[in-house]
């Protein structure tokens, strides 16, 4: 008789041995079979634990065996390199490029994903921080937002370890490759953010905005173009690229305002999500990321609630919008605050 055929560990006991080992280490939960959205927000904000993520392994313990579980890279301290070897992917060819240059990458821990990519697991160091990047390091090796656990199932298959060396630090070189973008911008540079992104204010005024005022993005009813001026949107209110793409996945890409749900991560590239996201902060720059903030506009001046909603409000009515709009938005806030000012 044969003996039963040993099951691998899943996501969740995977994600208590890891803690068990790197307590430092940040988790969060993705619903099964499925690669996101995260169940966390801002998990590149650099040493900060993100909303929905844990390192306590009592909350581990509880979560559904079923789910899939991710890791949070700023927080825990780590970077990751992405390889993809789908068909038609040039991951292979840009590893062996990146090989020749630099040299091998030294042994580490290194997972297979369910399409056959790799995510080589790297700690930072002091000149090497995870900085998310599409194509960070050549032609579909990213340096991705997070990465799941082994025992995480996708795509009808799992994610499996295949080295079992131990996490070392980042190889110097990756500091070439995973630049952080300079702040506060420069003048004349409108790639540059404007103000501090992700500032918990914006993103509660860029959830509202997406729940409430986005347009819907509906198949052949301009829901492309609704899709891309919405990302512009959440860049000029000072959402950065990637916590972007979490809350449109959250709060956007749902039935009633997407219809069909874009594709994510995967797929061809005109029905992804994040694709679209990417490209509203390529080409739409004629603002800089977080030019339409109460920061940006006001700067050391005290803004209130209704500072910041007339500001918007302007923006919201004005679609494609230019820095001649936000001196609009600044003089009319400041003749209403004249006007209120007079009248007590």
């Amino acid at each position: 008789m044969n003996a039963p055929t040993k099951q691998p560990p899943t996501a969740v006991k995977t994600a208590l041995s890891a803690l068990r080992k790197h307590p430092e280490w940040y988790l969060f939960q993705i619903a099964a079979g499925k690669k996101f959205p995260p169940l966390a927000e801002n998990m590149l904000n650099d040493g900060i634990r993100p909303p929905g993520a844990t390192n306590d392994p009592a909350t581990v313990a509880k979560w559904d065996s079923a789910f899939n579980v991710g890791i949070a890279p700023n927080a825990s301290r780590l970077v990751f390199m992405d390889v993809d070897t789908k068909p038609g992917k040039k991951g292979a060819a840009t590893l062996k490029a990146l090989v020749e240059k630099h040299g091998p990458l030294p042994k580490t821990l290194t997972v297979r994903t369910p399409s056959g990519g790799l995510h080589f697991w790297f700690s930072e160091t002091p000149k090497v921080k995870h900085r998310f990047g599409r194509n960070a390091f050549g032609p579909d090796v990213d340096c991705p937002q997070y990465v799941l656990l082994p025992g995480s199932r996708a795509d009808g298959g799992g994610y499996t370890v295949v080295d079992q060396s131990p996490i070392i630090p980042a190889p110097a070189w990756f500091a070439e490759y995973l630049i952080e973008r300079e702040s506060p911008a420069t003048i004349g540079d409108n790639t540059a953010p404007a103000v501090e992104l992700d500032d918990p204010e914006n993103i509660k005024r860029a959830i509202h905005y997406l729940r409430n005022d986005a347009k819907p993005s509906i198949h052949y009813q301009n829901g492309e173009y609704a899709l891309l001026m919405t990302a512009a949107m959440l860049k000029d209110i000072g959402i950065s690229e990637q916590t972007a793409v979490a809350l449109l996945i959250k709060h956007y890409n749902v039935p009633g305002r997407c219809e069909p749900l874009w594709d994510v991560g995967e797929g061809p590239t005109a029905d992804r999500l994040d694709v679209k996201v990417h490209n509203a902060w390529a080409y739409l720059n004629q603002t800089q990321p977080g030019a339409h903030t109460a920061a940006a506009d006001f700067g050391d001046d005290d803004a209130n609630e209704s500072d910041i909603n007339q500001t918007l409000k302007v923006f919201l009515a004005n679609p494609g919008n230019t820095r001649a709009q936000s001196r609009k938005a600044r003089r009319m806030t400041a003749r209403n605050r004249r006007a209120s000012q007079w009248s007590k």
